[in-house]
């Protein structure tokens, strides 16, 4: 068999094996598959005789088998690949990597090539995984606050700066173990808050069965019971509304709004409950300029907050409202003479479910209305904050003044929240 048919069918066997190892179970499928496919590019880019004549190269050693040409370059082949590749001598110095190896462990390609290891990446979990050369995966958490998927499989595999002996794929996972922990967190945090609606209707379905020859009592039992479900109720639709805005699906229309009538509905909207508490609630000051925005969404948000500044604010005390124009944005403030909110928890009271001592939260006691309005003003290219101010709270969000009667100013977008 001449030299280039060996090379085919060496080429056709790392095909078939990249083929049935796709369809293994496990984790480590993938990247051997990667490894059998790479290999298999190398290999008949080795035996194609018409590719392109390398750049002239020292000539064999003595005891090269006739024919033998230079070793193919896997770069490449590597350069495209989305996650991190590290070709591995027997020494565990590092005769090839990609751009996304290097992105990931944020440190320059062309320092990590020809070093060992150890020094090309500094990382002491990786380095430890490929001293074991497992066939096989695991997690690991690199020193830059990422997590990472490490996966191993054997090679053989020549290259201009060596022998190829191990393949490692490292796969960036931090973003998918964030959005899984979010989503466990939330379904515990969802069923710890159903708990108490759910034990109380129960308890009240029971003693409604006791007092069924009482008109009155029936009557109380049925109009707690309805309460109870009604807090389920509003609970699930919250939670519904803050998935909907955390996945950014549904689009916002934007339309140029009036602060002075936002902050006037909003006030309207609760004197009467604020009447009943002897709370004002004042406009000190709004910029007669356009903003961009979502009448119903900014009525929530100032709902959300005037809701929460009404439920710690003290009897006969005063909430102030204002809207101030600056640089390309209109800020917002609704100002209680409330406890306050501690500087520990000024950024954690926008957290779902989150209900401290001196949270701010709203929804029922659920912990959800400061979560719901962060999502609104960043779907509306805002910013939301708890401003360094005493005595009381101060919350404070942005909107963007709008450039004419024709164009907003600004685009929907998520923003960090912060001053």
């Amino acid at each position: 068999m001449t030299p280039g048919w060996r090379w085919v069918a060496l080429a056709g066997l790392a095909a078939l094996v990249a083929a049935a190892v796709l369809l293994l179970p496990g984790p480590a499928a993938a990247p051997i598959a990667l490894v059998a496919l790479l290999v298999t590019a190398l290999l008949v880019r080795a035996a194609d005789p018409a590719a392109p004549a390398p750049a002239p190269e020292p000539s064999p050693a003595p005891d090269a088998p006739p024919g033998a040409g230079p070793p193919p370059d896997a770069t490449p082949l590597l350069a495209p690949l989305p996650c991190g590749i590290l070709l591995l001598d027997d020494d565990l110095t590092v005769l090839a990597a990609n751009d996304a190896l290097a992105r990931i462990v944020e440190h320059p390609l062309e320092t990590m090539l020809d070093v060992s290891l150890i020094r090309a990446i500094r990382e002491i979990e990786l380095v430890e995984f490929a001293r074991e050369r497992l066939h096989g995966s695991r997690e690991a958490h690199l020193t830059n606050g990422v997590e990472a998927r490490l996966s191993s499989a054997p090679i053989d595999l020549p290259l201009p700066a060596g022998h190829a002996t191990q393949l490692i794929a490292v796969e960036d996972v931090t973003a998918l173990r964030a959005a899984q922990r979010a989503r466990s967190d939330l379904v515990a945090n969802l069923a710890h808050e159903l708990r108490t609606p759910l034990a109380g209707a129960r308890a009240i379905a029971e003693t409604f069965q006791t007092a069924a020859g009482d008109p009155a009592e029936r009557e109380r039992f049925l109009r707690l019971l309805g309460e109870e479900i009604e807090r389920m109720s509003r609970l699930v639709e919250r939670m519904l509304l803050l998935a909907q805005l955390e996945s950014g699906d549904e689009p916002i229309e934007l339309e140029l709004l009036s602060p002075e009538e936002l902050l006037g509905g909003a006030a309207a909207r609760v004197a009467p409950v604020a009447a009943q508490r002897k709370i004002r609630v004042d406009i000190e000051e709004a910029t007669g300029r356009l903003v961009a925005g979502n009448r119903d969404h900014v009525g929530e948000v100032l709902a959300n907050l005037l809701d929460n500044a009404l439920r710690h604010s003290p009897d006969d005390s005063r909430i102030a409202l204002a809207a101030l124009a600056g640089s390309g944005e209109v800020r917002f403030e609704v100002r209680d003479e409330g406890s306050g909110i501690l500087p520990s928890e000024r950024e954690r009271v926008f957290e779902r479910f989150y209900t401290g001592d001196d949270s701010r939260g709203t929804g029922g006691g659920a912990g959800l209305g400061l979560a719901i309005t962060r999502q609104l003003v960043h779907r509306l290219g805002g910013r939301i904050w708890v401003a360094d101010r005493t005595p009381g709270a101060t919350v404070c969000f942005t909107l963007a003044l709008a450039r004419d009667p024709e164009s907003p100013s600004h685009g929907v977008g998520e923003t960090d929240s912060g001053a």
